[in-house]
C-alpha cells in the first residue's frame, strides 16, 4: 500500500508521536509512506525515518502554518506525485479539513481518508479560535473513518458539532510502538544517559500553561531537602519563565532543562517517577510511553476520564502544589516499582500493530497490515 501522512509542522507532541508510530508500523510491514509537513521544515523527528526504504519526506520551510498553507501549491503536488494513495492519515482539525477538501478537489488522489481528533477542542478553546475550529469541521465529509481517542472526546464532539452525514466515528485507544521504543533503548544514546544516583523525576511535554510545570517546580521546592533530580524534556513558550522560577527558588542544581531530545525513552527508562500534570488532554500519550519505557512509577492528574483505565497509574485528584509535593514525597520514601505491570498492560492494550489493524479492519475487511 501507499500511505500519505499530513502533519501541520515538525514539532513533536502526542499527535505527532501517534502518526510517527503509524508510519513506522506501515514501513515495518513493507508498505510505502510519504509524510507531508506543512511548516517549520523537516525538523529532527520525522528525519529519523529518512534511512528507511520506501519512506519520503516533503516539508515546507514556512515559518508557521499560515504561511505554510500558501506553500501548499508546491508541497501538495510534490506529495501527489507519489500517489495515488491507498490511505491518507491526518491528525489535528485543520489538517483533517485540509485533506478532506484536497481529496474532494482531486488535488490528492486517495482511496481512504482516516482522520484523528487530536484534543478536546470544545473543552480547551473559546472565542474566535473555537469559532474557527467550528468552521473547519464544516469542511469534513470525505473521511472514511474519524478516530476519537476516548468516549469522552467522542461525546464532546457530537454534542458540539453536526458532522456531515456518512462520517463514521470510532473510539480507538492511543497506540505505543513498543518495539521502536525497545530499539531506541538499545542505542548508544540510551546507554549514555546514566542515573545521577538521586531519585530521578521526569516530565515530558510542551512548556505551556496547560501542562502546569510551574506547579511541579513549586511542589519540589517544598521538599528541597530530599535527594531528588528533576529532568524537564520539551520546549515551549514558558521555558524562560520556568528557568527563572527554578533559579529564584534556588533549585538550579536539582533541575535540568533538557529541551527537545532525540531519545526521550532513555530518560523514561531511568526515571523513578514520571509526572503528567496537564489540566486537560485528549489523552496523554506520554504516559503510555513512560509505561512502555520502564519508568518505575507514574503520577498523573485526571486530565481525561480515560486516564483512570491505565493499570497502576497513581491519580492526583487535586494538583495543588502542596498535594503534589506530599505525593512525590511518599514516592521518594517508598520507591514503588510498577514497571513490569506497566509493560504488560501496554503490550496487551496499546499495541501499535493492533491500532493499525483496527483501522484497516474498519475500512475494509480485505485490507491487511
Amino acid at each position: 500500500m501507499k500511505i500519505l501522512v499530513i502533519m501541520p509542522n515538525s514539532l513533536v507532541g502526542g499527535a505527532e508521536s501517534i502518526a510517527f508510530n503509524l508510519a513506522s508500523t506501515f514501513l515495518d510491514a513493507g508498505h510505502e509512506v510519504v509524510t507531508l509537513i506543512v511548516s517549520r521544515g523537516e525538523g529532527t523527528f520525522w528525519t529519523k525515518l529518512s534511512n528507511r526504504q520506501r519512506f519520503s519526506l516533503i516539508a515546507s520551510d514556512a515559518a508557521d502554518e499560515k504561511t505554510g498553507f500558501l506553500d501548499l501549491r508546491r508541497t501538495i503536488p510534490a506529495a501527489s506525485r507519489h500517489g495515488p494513495f491507498d490511505l491518507v492519515y491526518t491528525s489535528h482539525v485543520h489538517m483533517n479539513a485540509l485533506a478532506s477538501l484536497a481529496i474532494r478537489a482531486g488535488l490528492i488522489k486517495a482511496h481512504f481518508l482516516v482522520s484523528r481528533e487530536s484534543t478536546r477542542i470544545f473543552d480547551r478553546f473559546r472565542g474566535l479560535r473555537l469559532a474557527t475550529y467550528k468552521l473547519l469541521y464544516r469542511c469534513y465529509g470525505r473521511q472514511d473513518l474519524l478516530i476519537c481517542q476516548t468516549e469522552e472526546m467522542r461525546a464532546s464532539l457530537l454534542e458540539n458539532v453536526t458532522l456531515p452525514p456518512g462520517v463514521p466515528i470510532v473510539v480507538m485507544p492511543n497506540p505505543v510502538n513498543h518495539s521502536r521504543i525497545e530499539r531506541a533503548l538499545e542505542t548508544q544514546t540510551g546507554k549514555a544517559i546514566l542515573p545521577t544516583g538521586r531519585f530521578e523525576i521526569v516530565f515530558a511535554g510542551r512548556l505551556i500553561p496547560l501542562k502546569r510545570v510551574g506547579t511541579i517546580i513549586e511542589a519540589l521546592a517544598i521538599i528541597r531537602h530530599r535527594d531528588w533530580h528533576f529532568t524537564i524534556l520539551g520546549d515551549g513558550e514558558m521555558r524562560s519563565a520556568l528557568e527563572r522560577q527554578v533559579a529564584s527558588l534556588g533549585l538550579t542544581d536539582k533541575v535540568t532543562f533538557a529541551g527537545q531530545v532525540a531519545n526521550p525513552y532513555a530518560y523514561f527508562q531511568h526515571a523513578d517517577l514520571g509526572l503528567m500534570t496537564s489540566e486537560i488532554e485528549g489523552f496523554p500519550n506520554v504516559v503510555l510511553e513512560m509505561m512502555a519505557s520502564g519508568t518505575r512509577h507514574v503520577i498523573a492528574t485526571p486530565c481525561t476520564k480515560a486516564i483512570r483505565n491505565l493499570d497502576g497509574i497513581e491519580i492526583l485528584e487535586d494538583p495543588a502544589a502542596e498535594n503534589l509535593s506530599a505525593t512525590i514525597d511518599r514516592a521518594i520514601e517508598h520507591k514503588p516499582d510498577t514497571s513490569a505491570r506497566y509493560r504488560k498492560f501496554i503490550d496487551q492494550h496499546h499495541s501499535s500493530e493492533d491500532f493499525v489493524r483496527g483501522i484497516l479492519k474498519q475500512l475494509d475487511e480485505g485490507l491487511t497490515l
